[in-house]
């Protein structure tokens, strides 16, 4: 069963190059999807969503506050965020510059 869903895998990926050539277009087009959908959700006070952006094990620095770490933290903090002003605020983020490494 392993070497069918190996093939399968190495048949579904398209060619390296290909890849490569389409990588920053598709890279900055997810980018800025996400920052908007940023913005929505921090709108609309959705902690659980805006969380869902995060790994697990994610650890953020809030300005003159302790770090925050994992998600549970970090959805917490947008929860108590989004209590301390009607309507929450709205939070927009904006990507200067994308490098990439590797091949």
């Amino acid at each position: 069963m392993r070497c069918i869903a190996m093939l399968l895998v190495a048949l579904v990926v398209p060619p390296a190059a290909s890849v490569a050539a389409q990588a920053p277009a598709d890279a900055r087009r997810a980018m800025h999807a996400n920052n908007a959908a940023w913005a929505r959700l921090t709108a609309a006070g959705h902690s659980d969503s805006l969380a869902e952006f995060y790994h697990p094990n994610a650890v953020v620095y809030p300005p003159n506050m302790t770090s925050l770490h994992g998600k549970v933290a970090i959805r917490e903090f947008f929860t108590a965020m989004n209590t301390m002003s009607s309507p929450p605020p709205v939070l927009t983020l904006r990507a200067d510059s994308v490098w990439g490494a590797g091949s």
